[in-house]
């Protein structure tokens, strides 16, 4: 699963129906919560099928540190929505980006990696009204700690939209074989930590069994004399 955050009026809810409904939301379609909060789509991946859920996140959770963190536990990459039309700089809530917050996120095997995808929408923008340089975007994907990627995609227009859930799926599952192969060797290193422990044990226990036996075939030879 992969969570979809962004400021409020970034184009969140928008681009999940494009994906999943291949189309903007009407404004006279009636309330559906499904697409406010997610979506789940079948996504070819390298020729195989994988389905992917997006799970979107309310704005207003995004300054809140504990929905942020369980936002993460439940996710393995997320999609960062930020408009290339308005001046302020693209970020994220410090929680999925600051260090220590999502790199290293803690399981039960242990660490694990995390992608982000920083996504610039409304890239149908003409000159006059766009903010943001497709330079300036890969820019700030680059400083952050988290490995990120950089797209553009339009809402409105549906430019490149069909390729975030390709991408981010492809992202998820080499971090997967990441995660899996870090888990392997934890528990291949505990593994020898144990039988070293036990090699060790016994080494003991011989030492003592020598130890006594030696004491006690030397007070029977005294005793025969």
């Amino acid at each position: 699963m992969n969570g979809v955050i962004g400021a409020k009026g970034v184009g969140k809810t928008s681009i999940l129906t494009r994906i999943c409904k291949g189309r903007l939301p009407m404004p006279e379609e009636p309330y559906d919560p499904l697409y406010e909060q997610g979506c789940r789509q079948v996504t070819e991946i390298d020729g195989q099928n994988y389905t992917i859920d997006a799970l979107e996140m309310p704005s207003k959770h995004l300054w809140r540190d504990d929905l942020v963190q369980q936002a993460i536990n439940i996710t393995e990459a997320a999609i960062v929505v930020n408009p290339l039309v308005e001046q302020q700089p693209m970020g994220v809530a410090p929680g999925f980006q600051a260090g220590g917050a999502v790199n290293g996120v803690p399981s039960g095997s242990g660490a694990r990696e995390y992608a982000l995808l920083l996504v610039g929408n409304k890239s149908d923008a003409g000159d006059d009204a766009r903010r943001i340089a497709y330079s300036d975007g890969s820019k700030v994907a680059a400083s952050w700690h988290v490995k990120t990627s950089f797209m553009e995609v339009s809402a409105m227009t549906g430019n490149q939209i069909t390729l975030l859930f390709p991408k981010i799926g492809k992202e998820i599952l080499t971090l997967r074989s990441i995660n899996q192969q870090r888990k392997e060797f934890a528990e291949k290193m505990e593994r020898m930590k144990a039988e070293a422990h036990e090699v060790q044990v016994r080494r003991k226990q011989g030492g003592l069994w020598r130890r006594l036996s030696r004491s006690f075939f030397t007070r029977r030879e005294v005793a025969q004399i």
